[in-house]
């Protein structure tokens, strides 16, 4: 897992990240090609202080460029959806800010359709 990753979200996402990451290892999967996130933008800023504020973003991730294959190669994964919503929740602190909460939505209220 990168380093930096520790540095942008809490460890409860770090931890949930590598407990993906590790049972897709363990079934000897991997990931082939490259996500995008696309047309980010904030749907609340709530100041908590002067400097301090909780932020949520929507944006799209494109996941058409990659595909999860097992140890031979073959695909596991793949074709389903391209592009979905996914939120974050970022806590503002004095400069910095770090990803407390993600999802990725499913009841429609937000749309990647252009």
């Amino acid at each position: 897992m990168p380093e930096e990753l520790g540095e942008i979200a809490t460890p409860e996402i770090v931890s949930n990240i590598v407990a993906e990451v590790e049972s897709y290892v363990d079934r000897g999967y991997r990931l082939e090609g490259e996500s995008q996130l696309l047309a980010v933008h904030a749907t609340s800023i709530e100041m908590t202080s002067a400097e301090d504020a909780l932020v949520s973003l929507t944006g799209c991730l494109d996941t058409s460029e990659n595909r999860v294959v097992d140890g031979a190669g073959d695909p596991v994964t793949g074709g389903d959806v391209e592009v979905r919503v996914v939120t974050f929740e970022i806590r503002w602190r004095g400069g910095a800010g770090t990803v407390f909460a993600t999802e990725f939505p499913e009841d429609g209220a937000v749309s990647c359709a252009p």
